[in-house]
């Protein structure tokens, strides 16, 4: 496969593969996010836990993101991609992206992990300061 050879020649074609890739797993993120609904109380101990664990790979597409283009566009709607200004929305600034991180972090520790708390006993308090632990600042 040509995205496993490390010694293929850099185009413009292979720049373009992560950035697919973490925004295709953003828009599946976003569709299972938008079929849980914002109220947690009404979901079963399964659908918490899937509603964390797709809150955690959106985080995490957009810290990859963030880490490799800095300012990509934030997009946290399903609806947003039935048209094609949702897709082709403009770039956000780094600190936006990594409020939004922070924001889908700790609404993965208000879902999930309350619901694992809830079945296996007390878990420990999520960082204070996840920005500082994601990622510093660009210089």
């Amino acid at each position: 496969m040509p995205f496993d050879d490390l010694n293929a020649e850099v185009t413009s074609d292979i720049t373009w593969w992560p950035w697919r890739e973490w925004y295709y797993t953003i828009n599946v993120c976003n569709f299972a996010i938008s079929r849980c609904g914002e109220d947690n109380s009404q979901l079963s101990n399964k659908m918490k836990r899937i509603k964390g664990q797709v809150l955690f790979l959106r985080g995490l597409s957009y810290y990859n993101l963030v880490g490799y283009y800095q300012n990509p566009p934030l997009v946290t709607d399903y609806a947003t991609y039935s048209s094609l200004d949702g897709l082709y929305t403009s770039n956000s600034t780094y600190d936006a992206v990594l409020d939004q991180i922070e924001k889908d972090f700790t609404r993965l520790w208000n879902c999930y992990l309350r619901a694992i708390k809830a079945v296996s006993g007390p878990v420990g308090a999520p960082p204070a300061a996840l920005r500082q632990v994601t990622m510093p600042a660009p210089s």
